[in-house]
Protein backbone atom coordinates (compact mmCIF):
# COMPACT_ATOMS: atom_id res chain seq x y z
CA UNK A 1 0.00 0.00 0.00
CA UNK A 2 1.51 3.36 -1.01
CA UNK A 3 0.73 6.54 1.21
CA UNK A 4 0.03 10.26 -0.24
CA UNK A 5 2.75 12.91 0.85
CA UNK A 6 3.11 16.10 0.58
CA UNK A 7 5.93 16.73 -2.00
CA UNK A 8 7.33 19.84 -0.77
CA UNK A 9 8.28 17.88 2.44
CA UNK A 10 10.68 15.65 0.79
CA UNK A 11 11.48 18.10 -2.16
CA UNK A 12 14.69 19.04 -0.59
CA UNK A 13 15.76 15.39 0.36
CA UNK A 14 19.12 14.20 -2.15
CA UNK A 15 18.65 10.44 -3.07
CA UNK A 16 22.60 10.00 -2.93
CA UNK A 17 22.96 6.46 -2.54
CA UNK A 18 22.37 3.84 -5.61
CA UNK A 19 21.18 0.36 -5.44
CA UNK A 20 23.40 -1.74 -7.68
CA UNK A 21 21.82 -4.79 -6.82
CA UNK A 22 18.48 -5.91 -5.89
CA UNK A 23 17.76 -5.62 -2.07
CA UNK A 24 14.70 -6.04 0.45
CA UNK A 25 13.33 -2.61 1.71
CA UNK A 26 11.95 -3.40 4.84
CA UNK A 27 9.74 -2.07 8.26
CA UNK A 28 12.63 -3.26 10.53
CA UNK A 29 16.20 -3.55 10.13
CA UNK A 30 16.36 -7.27 10.83
CA UNK A 31 15.90 -10.17 8.18
CA UNK A 32 12.35 -11.54 10.04
CA UNK A 33 10.47 -7.89 9.47
CA UNK A 34 7.78 -7.26 6.93
CA UNK A 35 9.16 -6.68 3.21
CA UNK A 36 7.71 -3.60 1.73
CA UNK A 37 9.16 -3.76 -1.79
CA UNK A 38 12.33 -5.08 -3.44
CA UNK A 39 14.62 -1.83 -3.81
CA UNK A 40 15.86 -2.29 -8.13
CA UNK A 41 19.28 -1.78 -9.39
CA UNK A 42 19.73 2.17 -10.69
CA UNK A 43 17.28 3.17 -7.71
CA UNK A 44 18.66 5.92 -5.52
CA UNK A 45 17.30 6.39 -1.97
CA UNK A 46 18.59 8.60 0.97
CA UNK A 47 20.47 6.92 3.52
CA UNK A 48 19.20 8.65 6.79
CA UNK A 49 21.75 6.84 9.37
CA UNK A 50 23.33 3.98 9.84
CA UNK A 51 20.73 1.82 12.24
CA UNK A 52 22.91 -0.88 13.79
CA UNK A 53 25.94 -2.48 12.00
CA UNK A 54 24.48 -4.20 9.08
CA UNK A 55 21.35 -2.12 8.24
CA UNK A 56 20.77 1.64 7.61
CA UNK A 57 17.44 3.48 7.75
CA UNK A 58 16.58 5.01 4.56
CA UNK A 59 13.78 6.95 2.98
CA UNK A 60 12.35 6.27 -0.84
CA UNK A 61 11.61 8.73 -3.30
CA UNK A 62 7.92 8.07 -2.47
CA UNK A 63 8.74 8.99 0.72
CA UNK A 64 8.33 5.85 3.05
CA UNK A 65 11.08 5.54 5.30
CA UNK A 66 12.78 1.36 6.12
CA UNK A 67 15.69 -0.12 6.79
CA UNK A 68 18.08 -1.92 4.24
CA UNK A 69 21.07 -3.97 4.61
CA UNK A 70 24.32 -1.86 4.69
CA UNK A 71 26.31 -4.41 2.92
CA UNK A 72 28.26 -3.00 0.24
CA UNK A 73 27.43 -5.06 -2.57
CA UNK A 74 24.19 -3.68 -2.60
CA UNK A 75 24.90 -0.01 -2.88
CA UNK A 76 26.99 2.58 -3.29
CA UNK A 77 26.99 3.53 0.71
CA UNK A 78 29.79 3.45 2.33
CA UNK A 79 30.93 4.59 5.97
CA UNK A 80 34.35 6.42 6.72
CA UNK A 81 36.75 4.03 8.73
CA UNK A 82 36.81 3.14 11.74
CA UNK A 83 39.71 5.14 12.95
CA UNK A 84 38.47 8.15 10.91
CA UNK A 85 34.48 7.60 12.54
CA UNK A 86 35.87 7.46 16.03
CA UNK A 87 38.29 10.77 15.06
CA UNK A 88 35.02 12.16 14.47
CA UNK A 89 32.74 11.87 17.03
CA UNK A 90 35.30 12.52 19.63
CA UNK A 91 36.01 16.07 17.53
CA UNK A 92 32.36 16.76 17.34
CA UNK A 93 31.54 16.38 20.98
CA UNK A 94 34.37 18.75 21.57
CA UNK A 95 32.66 21.24 19.47
CA UNK A 96 29.81 21.37 21.30
CA UNK A 97 31.62 22.51 24.71
CA UNK A 98 29.92 25.81 25.46
CA UNK A 99 27.61 25.55 23.02
CA UNK A 100 25.11 22.61 24.52
CA UNK A 101 22.80 23.09 27.60
CA UNK A 102 21.80 20.46 30.36
CA UNK A 103 18.34 20.18 30.88
CA UNK A 104 16.85 16.90 32.62
CA UNK A 105 15.24 14.06 29.74
CA UNK A 106 15.63 17.28 27.50
CA UNK A 107 16.36 15.91 23.67
CA UNK A 108 15.67 19.38 22.05
CA UNK A 109 18.25 19.55 19.20
CA UNK A 110 17.42 23.03 17.59
CA UNK A 111 18.10 24.70 20.61
CA UNK A 112 21.23 21.95 21.65
CA UNK A 113 19.26 21.35 24.72
CA UNK A 114 20.21 17.93 25.85
CA UNK A 115 20.87 15.13 28.90
CA UNK A 116 23.66 13.00 28.94
CA UNK A 117 22.33 10.56 26.96
CA UNK A 118 20.35 12.36 24.33
CA UNK A 119 23.54 14.50 24.15
CA UNK A 120 25.80 11.07 23.41
CA UNK A 121 22.83 10.21 20.66
CA UNK A 122 23.50 13.52 19.13
CA UNK A 123 26.71 13.52 18.66
CA UNK A 124 26.46 10.09 16.89
CA UNK A 125 23.72 10.91 15.04
CA UNK A 126 25.89 13.36 13.29
CA UNK A 127 27.98 11.07 11.54
CA UNK A 128 25.43 8.64 10.73
CA UNK A 129 25.21 6.60 13.47
CA UNK A 130 22.19 5.93 15.73
CA UNK A 131 21.71 5.05 18.80
CA UNK A 132 18.68 5.20 21.06
CA UNK A 133 17.70 7.71 23.80
CA UNK A 134 18.58 6.72 27.71
CA UNK A 135 22.03 5.50 29.23
CA UNK A 136 20.59 1.78 29.94
CA UNK A 137 19.43 1.82 26.45
CA UNK A 138 22.79 2.34 25.03
CA UNK A 139 24.94 0.32 27.08
CA UNK A 140 22.64 -2.98 25.19
CA UNK A 141 23.79 -1.36 21.45
CA UNK A 142 26.78 -2.06 20.90
CA UNK A 143 29.85 -4.59 22.42
CA UNK A 144 30.49 -4.50 26.57
CA UNK A 145 33.98 -3.00 27.55
CA UNK A 146 34.67 -4.62 30.76
CA UNK A 147 37.60 -2.61 31.70
CA UNK A 148 39.00 1.32 31.42
CA UNK A 149 42.34 0.02 30.21
CA UNK A 150 40.62 -1.14 27.03
CA UNK A 151 38.23 1.54 26.31
CA UNK A 152 39.10 3.56 23.04
CA UNK A 153 38.47 6.48 21.36
CA UNK A 154 34.67 6.94 20.15
CA UNK A 155 33.31 4.33 22.76
CA UNK A 156 30.62 4.93 25.39
CA UNK A 157 31.35 5.16 29.23
CA UNK A 158 28.74 4.06 31.30
CA UNK A 159 29.33 5.92 34.99
CA UNK A 160 27.25 5.12 38.82
CA UNK A 161 26.63 8.14 40.65
CA UNK A 162 27.19 6.09 43.35
CA UNK A 163 31.32 4.45 44.03
CA UNK A 164 31.98 1.31 42.99
CA UNK A 165 27.94 0.97 42.06
CA UNK A 166 26.87 -1.49 38.93
CA UNK A 167 23.90 0.98 38.84
CA UNK A 168 23.75 3.09 35.54
CA UNK A 169 22.50 6.92 35.94
CA UNK A 170 25.10 8.07 33.72
CA UNK A 171 26.96 8.39 29.94
CA UNK A 172 29.64 10.23 28.42
CA UNK A 173 32.07 9.25 25.62
CA UNK A 174 35.60 8.21 25.60
CA UNK A 175 38.26 10.78 24.04
CA UNK A 176 41.50 8.79 25.19
CA UNK A 177 44.04 9.58 27.66
CA UNK A 178 41.95 8.29 30.63
CA UNK A 179 39.33 10.98 29.70
CA UNK A 180 35.56 11.49 28.45
CA UNK A 181 33.75 13.95 27.36
CA UNK A 182 29.65 14.65 28.49
CA UNK A 183 27.26 16.82 29.50
CA UNK A 184 27.25 16.35 33.01
CA UNK A 185 24.78 19.73 34.88
CA UNK A 186 23.23 22.50 34.33
CA UNK A 187 26.04 24.28 36.09
CA UNK A 188 28.77 22.93 33.82
CA UNK A 189 27.20 21.38 30.74
CA UNK A 190 29.50 19.87 28.60
CA UNK A 191 33.15 19.05 30.26
CA UNK A 192 35.75 16.58 30.05
CA UNK A 193 36.35 14.46 32.86
CA UNK A 194 38.91 11.78 34.10
CA UNK A 195 38.25 8.30 34.80
CA UNK A 196 40.94 7.78 37.07
CA UNK A 197 40.86 10.49 39.52
CA UNK A 198 38.64 12.94 41.16
CA UNK A 199 34.98 12.75 41.36
CA UNK A 200 34.61 10.01 38.74
CA UNK A 201 37.50 7.64 39.65
CA UNK A 202 35.46 4.88 41.32
CA UNK A 203 31.91 5.44 39.19
CA UNK A 204 33.07 3.26 35.80
CA UNK A 205 30.43 0.71 35.34
CA UNK A 206 31.64 -0.24 31.85
CA UNK A 207 31.80 0.97 28.10
CA UNK A 208 30.01 -0.17 25.01
CA UNK A 209 31.33 -0.09 21.71
CA UNK A 210 29.42 1.24 18.88
CA UNK A 211 31.78 1.39 16.59
CA UNK A 212 33.34 -1.20 15.14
Amino acid sequence: MLFAFSPSVFAATRYETKIERGVNFRSQPNLSSKVYRSLKVNEYVHVIHLEKPGWIKIQTKEGRTGYMSSLPKYSTYSLPSVSTLRSNVVSYAKSLQGRVNYKYAARDEARLLFDCSSFTQYVYKKQGIYIPWGANAQTKYGTTIKYKSSLQMGDLVMMSFSKNSTRIGHVGIYIGGGKFIHNVNPTDDVVISDLNTGYWKDRFVKGTRVIR
